[in-house]
């Protein structure tokens, strides 16, 4: 082949890429990636990019933790003891001197706010006819409460009294006291009248003051 022909070849590939340089570069990348030129499809085929799908994370929230509640326990109430008790007590019964050791039983034939007392008494001082005589009585007394004070409580109380006892006699008759009270914790203060009946001479008769101390038996 003679030279100028292969000249000629050379020239006239070296134009045709010239020419179509400019064109394959202003194509996109993208188009082709995707095989496309001049709007059309090429053999290669789409090739779509995967797109990996997101991590879904779950959110866990702090759950607000119930406040720790006490669940009410039935308690069988605790009354208060109500049992005997035992005291003693002195000052003027009757109108002369005295001193009486006691026991009291609480709420008689189930009543609140109930009670009974009692014991023995022992009691020395002059008569009507100035006749000084010692005297020992069994006294037995019925107790109300006039309120329901959680310390200090109001009370009434009767009863009868009898004389086992008196000088130059054996024994007498019944005699009897009223008085009102008043109690706060294991001491109590008793106010009234009261009457003791000797049965052959003139009794006592006159005020009933006395102090007194009790507790639990």
């Amino acid at each position: 082949m003679k030279r100028s022909t292969v000249w000629l070849l050379l020239a006239a590939v070296g134009l045709a890429i010239v020419s179509a340089g400019p064109s394959f570069a202003r194509e996109p990348r993208k188009a082709r990636l995707m095989g496309v030129r001049g709007g059309k499809v090429g053999k290669i085929g789409k090739i779509v990019p995967r797109l990996a799908a997101p991590i879904v994370r779950p959110i866990i929230l702090n759950q607000a933790v119930p406040p720790f509640r006490l669940r009410p326990v039935a308690v069988a109430a605790v009354k208060p003891y109500q049992g005997p008790e035992v005291g003693l007590a002195a000052g003027l019964f009757a109108n002369i001197p005295s001193a009486a050791g006691e026991i009291r039983f609480h709420k008689v034939l189930g009543l609140d706010g109930t009670a009974v007392k009692a014991g023995l008494r022992f009691a020395e001082g002059k008569d009507a006819n100035e006749v000084t005589r010692k005297n020992a009585l069994i006294f037995a007394d019925g107790i109300f409460n006039l309120n329901k004070g959680p310390a200090r409580s109001f009370i009434w109380a009767g009863g009868s009294n009898y004389l086992a006892y008196t000088t130059g006699q054996t024994n007498g008759t019944v005699g009897g006291e009223v008085y009102l009270g008043v109690q706060e914790g294991s001491f109590y203060a008793e106010a009234g009248y009261a009457a003791i009946r000797t049965g052959f001479s003139p009794s006592y008769k006159g005020i009933d003051l006395n102090l007194g101390f009790k507790w639990v038996y």
